[in-house]
């Protein structure tokens, strides 16, 4: 259960834009849902756990023949123009965080 610091950072969130997500707390439904997008909309705290709605990450790697990795680029393009002409580039390949 939130304290009501957390409930009303949450709520203020939603105000703001954010994304909720909510979970039952008898367990009927299993993982996180998207909140009701609708500003309005009422929060069922004695039913239900909320949460800002984390932000993946994500980045890009590049592949070489050796099956070496290096650092870490913010897109594509970025990966790419960094791996350009280098000998033994294969791929950049797209990581995106799980949240479970």
């Amino acid at each position: 259960m939130k304290t009501l610091k957390e409930r009303i950072a949450i709520e203020q969130a939603k105000l703001d834009g954010a994304n909720i997500e909510w979970i039952q707390l008898n367990g009927l439904y299993n993982g996180w849902r998207d909140f009701n997008p609708d500003p309005d909309a009422i929060f069922a705290w004695h039913d239900c756990d909320y949460r800002i709605k984390p932000k993946l990450m994500e980045f890009w790697v590049n592949v070489w023949s050796d099956r070496e990795t290096n650092l870490c680029w913010e897109s594509k393009e970025n990966a790419e123009a960094a791996a350009h002409g280098v000998p033994g580039y294969i791929k950049s390949v797209k990581f995106r965080e799980v949240i479970e």
